[in-house]
C-alpha cells in the first residue's frame, strides 16, 4: 500500500515525456503536474494471459518474471493499457469510475479490462494521470485454459472494437460522470450483447447523484 501510494502521489507530465530518470537539457520547469488518480500493478510468477494466448505459450503459461528491471510509467494521454484488477490502487474521489460491470456469460473475464478502459477515457477527459508498473505481487495460481475459454470467447470480437467505440466518444467539457452515462449507451448501440452491461452502468452511476 505504501509503494502504491508513493507512485499516485508522484508528479507527471502529461505533455512532455522524460527521457531518463534525470531532468534533461530542454525539459520545461514550468509544467503543472498531473493528479495520479489510478496505479496499476504488476506481477511475477503466472502471468496475466487470455485463453488464446495460454494455448500459444504452452509450457510457458506459468513463469513469469517482471520484478527486475520493470519500473512505474505513466499511461500516455490517449492510449489504453490493459488493466487486470488484482493488483490496482486508486483514489476515492474516482471510485465512481471504477465499476466493473455485469457481464453476461463468455464475458466474464473482459469486467476488469473494459473497466479499464473506460476509465482511461475519463482520466484522459480530466487531465488524470494513469501508471503503470510496481508494487509488483507475486500470482501462483493460474487459471485453467479451458476454463478461462468459456469465460472469454464471446468477448474477443467485441474487444477489439470497444475500445473504438469509446474512442470515437468526442471529448466536451462534460462531467465524467456525464462521460461515464454517455459511454454506457455507445456500448449499447454498438453491441447488442451488452444492453445488460449497460444497463447495469446506469445503475451503479445513479448510486452517485
Amino acid at each position: 500500500l505504501e509503494q502504491h501510494w508513493a507512485v499516485l502521489e508522484g508528479q507527471y507530465h502529461l505533455r512532455w515525456w522524460p527521457v531518463t530518470s534525470l531532468r534533461t537539457r530542454g525539459y520545461p520547469y514550468q509544467l503543472a503536474p498531473a493528479r495520479g488518480v489510478l496505479n496499476h500493478g504488476l506481477w511475477s510468477g503466472a502471468p496475466d494471459w487470455d485463453a488464446v494466448e495460454q494455448m500459444a505459450q504452452g509450457y510457458k503459461s506459468n513463469t513469469c518474471d517482471l520484478e527486475e528491471g520493470y519500473e512505474t510509467q505513466l499511461v500516455p494521454p490517449g492510449m489504453y493499457s490493459t488493466m487486470c484488477i488484482m493488483n490496482v490502487a486508486f483514489r476515492r474521489e474516482v471510485a465512481q469510475f471504477m465499476y466493473m460491470p455485469i457481464m453476461p456469460e463468455g464475458m466474464k473475464r473482459w469486467d476488469d479490462i473494459w473497466c479499464g478502459i473506460i476509465f482511461k477515457r475519463i482520466a484522459d477527459q480530466n487531465g488524470w494521470a494513469v501508471t503503470s508498473g510496481r508494487p509488483m505481487v507475486r500470482h501462483d495460481r493460474a487459471s485453467t485454459i479451458l476454463g478461462n475459454l468459456r469465460q472469454e470467447f464471446l468477448g474477443y470480437g467485441i474487444n477489439e472494437e470497444l475500445w473504438k467505440v469509446i474512442d470515437e466518444i468526442a471529448p466536451s467539457d462534460r462531467t465524467g460522470m456525464e462521460t461515464y452515462l454517455d459511454i454506457s449507451e455507445a456500448l449499447e448501440g454498438a453491441f447488442p450483447q451488452l444492453v445488460k452491461t449497460a444497463e447495469a452502468m446506469r445503475v451503479w452511476a445513479a448510486l452517485w447523484e
